[in-house]
């Protein structure tokens, strides 16, 4: 595929935003998806005697979900459920979720991807052994998707729909709720609706197969592209501004890495350990002019003691302008650069200019020569 194809299809489709979902507690500690910590999370606040005061909340709000199945539209409603994870059956299954009374019990099943291959009978007969009927019982898998169940005891409700319900029914319950818990809970929320939403729509799946070709070849000539620019890095070391102090180090991440060819090393010929990254950075193909762009730190390999560090920076006062630079006891200075379209199509030249421009050459080597005294 040619550069004017891809050109005529840049202008002609509309390519579909496909929204960044907010990060969560649960994403941070990378436990988003575990149906066991979801579990954990939902029998605390099933439990209208935990300290959250949420009161019955939650098993209101599931009451509602059960009752709008016109199957169920009778069922009861208690609030003095206890609740147990884990729950052992006959044939040594796993109950997720089990509330219960000297009643009635509701069986849940908490699925996030996995499929339906669980013993149901098994849960039901398990989960209702002990009462006198099992007529005021039901079973409940809860689920991102919707799933058919397969069997007349259970009924499928999705994480969003009992979220949603939740969320109507909150304000009746805003007083008596704690406000680090209410913090929690909507973390929760979003934790529930991040997972919801993960799975690709299908106007953005249609969209990647009719125009799979294109996409490709604009990978390839994102590929591409990052190493021409690589390749305008190395070309630094040619120049005479570089070349007289530093040598290039060639010590960019490695191919695995996500910053392979995004970054070179200049390292000044003395040894010191002082070193010139290069960075390169973009956040997406076909960006915003404030999306490109050059990085350039002054930094040692090794963190120096803080006498040395601010030593140095009183002796070099007056000589080198550290304002509004990032400084720690490795990095004296980092300055970034937002090269334009135009001044992109010659980046060695671009750099070199900017080197010069803020005299980070000259800087380097004063800083070189007081760690070598």
């Amino acid at each position: 595929m040619n550069i004017i194809e891809l050109k005529d299809f840049f202008e002609k489709e509309k390519i579909p935003h496909i929204p960044k979902s907010k990060l969560t507690f649960l994403k941070i500690s990378k436990q988003p998806h575990y149906e066991n910590v979801m579990s954990n999370i939902y029998a605390f606040f099933f439990n209208s005697e935990q300290e959250h005061g949420f009161k019955d909340l939650l098993l209101n709000s599931l009451h509602q979900c059960i009752i709008e199945n016109e199957e169920w539209k009778d069922f009861p409603f208690y609030n003095d459920y206890t609740v147990k994870t884990e729950y052992t059956t006959k044939k040594r299954g796993r109950i997720d979720l089990l509330l219960k009374n000297e009643s009635s019990a509701i069986i849940i099943e908490n699925k996030m991807y996995h499929h339906l291959d669980n013993g149901l009978n098994d849960y039901w007969t398990s989960g209702t052994e002990d009462l006198e009927t099992s007529d005021e019982s039901i079973g409940v898998i809860l689920s991102l998707k919707k799933i058919e169940p397969g069997n007349k005891n259970f009924i499928n409700i999705t994480h969003q729909q009992l979220m949603k319900k939740i969320r109507q029914n909150f304000g009746a319950y805003l007083l008596d709720a704690k406000p680090k818990y209410i913090v929690y809970f909507q973390d929760f929320q979003q934790n529930i609706d991040n997972l919801s939403k993960k799975n690709m729509k299908q106007e953005h799946l249609d969209f990647y197969i009719e125009n799979s070709d294109k996409i490709k070849a604009i990978l390839e000539l994102n590929k591409k592209y990052k190493d021409a620019v690589h390749e305008q890095f190395v070309a630094l070391k040619e120049g005479k501004l570089f070349s007289e102090h530093f040598e290039y180090a060639n010590k960019y991440p490695s191919k695995k890495s996500q910053y392979y060819k995004l970054v070179s090393v200049f390292q000044l010929r003395r040894k010191s350990n002082l070193r010139i990254r290069i960075k390169f950075s973009y956040r997406q193909l076909i960006n915003k002019e404030t999306d490109f762009l050059f990085k350039v730190r002054i930094d040692t390999k090794q963190k120096l003691e803080n006498s040395v560090f601010n030593r140095l920076i009183d002796d070099l006062s007056g000589q080198i302008h550290f304002e509004g630079n990032n400084k720690s006891d490795t990095t004296f200075i980092t300055k970034i650069y937002y090269p334009t379209k135009e001044e992109r199509k010659n980046l060695t030249n671009y750099i070199l200019d900017k080197l010069k421009e803020d005299d980070l050459i000259n800087i380097a080597v004063k800083i070189g020569n007081h760690l070598n005294a």
